[in-house]
């Protein structure tokens, strides 16, 4: 009897975290208070619900056990990470660690903000990272300690000069929605780490001007769907690669089975072709290429700082980047097109063009079992089940296939 009653005040006691309850006036309070130190850091673990007029001045951090099921509603108010002339995270999603592991974070959603400065969703930390990639085992590993099923959703995201998202080594289920990016870059829009995978990132507008490289990088990152996005001012749209050996860390995973489907290019400037091999570029970084999968392939100068194990980018300094399908994109300007660039196989395209006009349209679907794609609206038959595909997602129809 006594075990039983342990066991309910368990599961109540998680269910309960897991489903935050809304922020009491105290803790609202104590989000809004002046940030006095420059470095101020506040840990939000109920339902935030903010208004309009707000300005959170404070990093916003949402971490372990306790910030699971957390909800963040600025409703249009302000998350300033650059208040007082500060250069922080404005919010921080990580896992924090309990003994001799992790205890991730996770169902966490931040929706409607107006957030200057840059966002970080982390689990393991660099030095973890890097001696957990000195056996087999890493991704998993990785991914197990870090945070899954973030939203961000119908924010917009100022930064100057750094990387306005960085999901981190490990994090899994990431849905990045209809979220405006603006400002400036001096490095990637978005970055997507080694061993992550299985995000979305759909509906965005990503206006900030790119001044170095990529807006989107997918390092090592696979099975993610990139899907109806509108890319602007871009010295390249979105890269696959695997940064071999980069600060002695063994990449595992490599940037395999994503999906970029139905997006629009405006480049400010590019190549002819459409579709070619990038050749010896220089890793990616001076192309204005709108699509380039496996831009590296071993040419960073840090390649071999991974040497010494046979795994991995250790025994193998290329992207291997496989199984990807790019279908449905279209690169503003027929005369000056960037090229869409493949330098690995197998890889997967269809219906990639250049335009004068954009088009609006959904989303068709990469069907994974037959290599095939079909436009919104289709039918197809997968594993002997009938298919709808939706705007870019196949949907069962809990029928056989006829």
């Amino acid at each position: 009897m006594k075990w039983t009653s342990c066991l309910i005040f368990l599961l109540g006691f998680y269910s309960s975290i897991a489903n935050a309850q809304v922020c009491s006036a105290e803790k609202v309070a104590e989000v809004l208070a002046p940030n006095t130190t420059g470095t101020d850091v506040v840990y939000v673990n109920c339902n935030l619900n903010l208004s309009s007029t707000d300005v959170v001045t404070k990093t916003i951090a949402v971490r372990g056990i306790e910030g699971r099921g957390v909800n963040i509603n600025c409703n249009n108010a302000l998350i300033d990470g650059y208040a007082g002339g500060a250069d922080r995270f404005a919010v921080i999603i990580r896992s924090t660690p309990f003994e001799d592991t992790w205890r991730p974070v996770y169902n966490v959603t931040v929706q409607n903000c107006r957030i200057r400065g840059d966002i970080r969703v982390r689990g393991m930390p660099y030095e973890d990272v890097k001696q957990s990639s000195f056996s087999l085992g890493h991704t998993e590993r990785t991914q197990a300690a870090a945070p899954y099923n973030i939203t961000l959703q119908n924010n917009q995201i100022t930064s100057t000069g750094k990387i306005h998202l960085y999901v981190e080594s490990g994090v899994t289920r990431v849905s990045v929605l209809n979220n405006t990016f603006r400002g400036t870059a001096n490095s990637a829009t978005i970055y997507l780490d080694a061993e992550s995978g299985n995000h979305t990132i759909r509906g965005n507008t990503f206006a900030a001007n790119s001044t170095a490289r990529e807006i989107l990088a997918i390092d090592g990152s696979a099975s993610n769907k990139i899907i109806t996005n509108v890319f602007y001012n871009t010295k390249g749209g979105v890269f696959l690669y695997r940064n071999c050996g980069e600060r002695g860390v063994v990449r595992h995973q490599t940037p395999s089975f994503n999906q970029i489907i139905n997006n629009v290019f405006y480049n400010r400037s590019s190549p002819t072709s459409i579709l070619g091999g990038g050749g010896n570029s220089n890793p990616g970084r001076d192309a204005n290429y709108a699509i380039h999968v496996a831009s590296r392939n071993g040419r960073p100068n840090y390649c071999n700082e991974d040497n010494g194990y046979n795994f991995g980018s250790s025994i193998n300094n290329r992207d291997l980047a496989k199984e990807n399908a790019v279908a449905q994109n279209q690169i503003f300007n027929a005369t000056t097109a960037a090229k869409i660039v493949n330098d690995e196989n197998p890889n997967y395209y269809f219906a990639n063009q250049t335009v004068s006009a954009v088009q609006q349209r959904k989303a068709g679907c990469f069907v994974e079992s037959t290599k095939s794609f079909v436009l919104d609206s289709a039918r197809v038959c997968v594993a002997a089940r009938s298919n709808l595909c939706q705007d870019g997602t196949l949907i069962d129809q809990g029928t056989a296939c006829n």
